[in-house]
């Protein structure tokens, strides 16, 4: 949001304004100026609300939860388990066959343009949620998602200490793997 106010914006957006009539009045060149800038910022605020740079987490290069064009591997335990693990334009490794629950927790995972891999325990009681759009997520049980929703669970009822995964694919994958 910063660019907006900025003098370097304002610079470029006088000399694209500039430019603009100059090719107009000499060349008798049409160059739509307007609608170029409004979409340049348009795919600005895209790309920054993709990359989180519009949460109150700080930005993404300092959230190491959040893996951007790079690669991040995670292996939680009870205390430092996050609730939320992305993938854009990278990949994700995310080891949570360590978890001991006592209390429910949720955790969400995205891949946008990327992957992520998790693992969790059997004995471990836990439901997955899977969404995906032009995208794949792949269940434990063989299931799998391209559009749509999936869900699956290896406990019956709401036993205590259920680990919940929201897997969210978009134009990415994410595939869950159960280990012993």
């Amino acid at each position: 949001m910063d660019i907006l106010f900025s003098r370097v914006f304002w610079g470029v957006i006088v000399l694209l304004i500039g430019l603009s009539i100059i090719l107009g009045a000499f060349f008798k060149i049409n160059f739509p100026f307007f609608r170029v800038v409004i979409s340049l910022i348009l795919i600005y605020f895209g790309f920054q609300m993709l990359i989180g740079a519009f949460t109150n987490r700080g930005s993404w290069g300092s959230n190491d939860s959040v893996a951007v064009f790079s690669g991040a591997q995670h292996a939680p335990n009870n205390e430092d388990l996050r609730r939320e693990y992305s993938a854009i334009f990278g990949s994700q490794i995310i080891n949570l066959s360590q978890l001991r629950l006592n209390e429910d927790h949720n955790v969400e995972v995205n891949a946008i343009f990327g992957s992520a891999k998790i693992m969790v325990s059997k004995q471990q009681p836990f439901r997955i949620k899977g969404s995906a759009a032009f995208g794949s997520v792949k269940m434990p049980n063989g299931g799998e998602t391209v559009f749509g929703d999936q869900n699956m669970s290896n406990t019956e009822g709401d036993a205590p200490g259920t680990l919940w995964i929201d897997a969210n694919a978009v134009f990415g994958g994410v595939e869950i793997f159960v280990v012993d």
